[in-house]
C-alpha cells in the first residue's frame, strides 16, 4: 500500500471513527437537555421598629411558573455530509492513485461487504478481487487508457469507480491474456541479453518491479474469490520488438486435470501506439495423458500467431 493510498483511506476510517464514537455516546440519540435550576433570592435584612404596627394581611404570593423545557428535535445528517457517511450502513469508498511505469494503485473501504467478490473492471481487464473481513481492499493494475477509468462491481449489481489521468502511458506497450478459473495461462519474456532461469526471465514466479523503464509483469486478480478471473501483462518500452528470439516473449498453456481435453479460451489485449487491440483465443488442448506438459505459442502479440489458434 502506497503513503498516498494509506493518508487517503486512513482519513475514511478517521472520519467513520469519529461519527461512531459521538453515536455509542449518546446512546444513538440526542443528548438530554440540562435541568433548569432556579436560585431564590434571600431577603435584606433590616433593623426593627421601635413600635409594633398593626398587622396587616398577608399579601398572596403568586405560585413560580411551571417551566417545561422545550423538545429537542433531531434533525438527519445531509446526505454528502461526514457525518451522513459515517453513519451509512452500506457506504463505499474508493480510492485510486496513478504511480510509476503507468500503473494504477486502488484501494476501497467498505466496512458493510466482508469477504465479498468484488469484480474490478478497467480498459477491456476484467479480473476479480476479495474484501478482507474489514471490507478492505488494496490491488494495483497496469493501466490500458487514459483517461483511466476504474469500476468496482459488488455482487448485489452497486457499483463505485473513479477516474484519473496516466501520465507516461505512451512510452509503453502491453501485452495481456486473460482468462477464467480452471484455466491456466502464463506469460513469460526474457529481458534484453537475458536467458530462461536467469534474473532477466521475467513470469508469474519473476514478475520484476514496476518502474519508468518498463519490462515487468503484473500478475491480477485474486484466486482465492469465487469463480476467479486472472490476468498476466507484460509491460516493455515502446519502440523495442517484443521479442527478439521465439523464446524472447511467449503464451503458455498448462495442460492439467482441469484443462485438459478440451478447448481452453481467453482473451489477450494488445496496447500499442495508443491503440488497444482485444482480440479471443481459444486453444484445443491435449488429452489428459499429457497432464504437467505446456503448450508454448512464442511471440503472441503476431496476430498471425493469434489467427492461427
Amino acid at each position: 500500500m502506497t503513503k498516498q493510498q494509506m493518508i487517503r483511506l486512513g482519513a475514511i476510517v478517521a472520519v467513520s471513527a469519529v461519527s461512531v464514537v459521538a453515536l455509542q455516546m449518546s446512546g444513538g440519540k440526542p443528548a438530554p437537555a440540562a435541568p433548569v435550576q432556579m436560585a431564590v433570592a434571600a431577603a435584606p435584612a433590616t433593623e426593627p421598629p421601635a413600635t409594633p404596627a398593626p398587622a396587616k394581611p398577608a399579601a398572596s404570593v403568586a405560585e413560580a411558573p411551571v417551566i417545561t423545557p422545550a423538545p429537542v428535535v433531531s434533525t438527519p445528517a445531509a446526505p454528502g455530509t461526514a457525518e451522513a457517511a459515517g453513519l451509512s450502513e452500506c457506504h463505499a469508498d474508493m480510492a485510486l492513485i496513478p504511480q510509476a511505469g503507468a500503473m494504477l494503485d486502488l484501494g476501497l473501504l467498505a466496512p458493510c461487504r466482508p469477504d465479498e467478490r468484488v469484480v474490478i473492471r478497467h480498459g477491456g481487464l476484467v479480473i476479480t478481487g476479495q474484501t478482507s473481513p474489514a471490507g478492505t481492499l488494496i490491488a494495483s493494475l497496469p493501466a490500458l487508457v487514459s483517461p483511466a477509468e476504474v469500476r468496482m462491481e459488488f455482487a448485489d449489481g452497486t457499483s463505485v469507480s473513479q477516474t484519473v489521468e496516466i501520465e507516461g502511458l505512451e512510452d509503453f506497450e502491453r501485452f495481456a491474456v486473460q482468462w477464467m478459473e480452471g484455466d491456466a495461462f502464463s506469460l513469460h519474456a526474457l529481458t534484453p541479453g537475458a536467458e530462461y532461469d536467469s534474473p532477466g526471465h521475467l513470469s508469474a514466479a519473476n514478475p520484476g518491479r514496476p518502474s519508468a523503464e518498463g519490462h515487468f509483469l503484473s500478475v491480477i486478480g485474486n484466486p482465492a474469490a469465487e469463480r476467479a478471473l486472472m490476468a498476466e501483462v507484460y509491460t516493455w518500452p515502446k519502440g523495442q520488438t517484443a521479442a527478439d528470439s521465439p523464446i524472447g516473449f511467449s503464451l503458455e498453456a498448462a495442460v492439467t486435470a482441469q484443462s485438459c481435453g478440451r478447448e481452453m479460451p481467453a482473451e489477450t489485449l494488445h496496447l500499442s501506439g495508443g491503440r488497444l487491440l482485444v482480440r479471443e483465443l481459444s486453444i484445443s488442448m491435449p488429452d489428459c495423458t499429457a497432464t504437467g506438459e505446456f503448450l508454448v505459442l512464442p511471440n503472441p502479440v503476431s496476430p498471425e500467431k493469434l489467427a492461427a489458434n
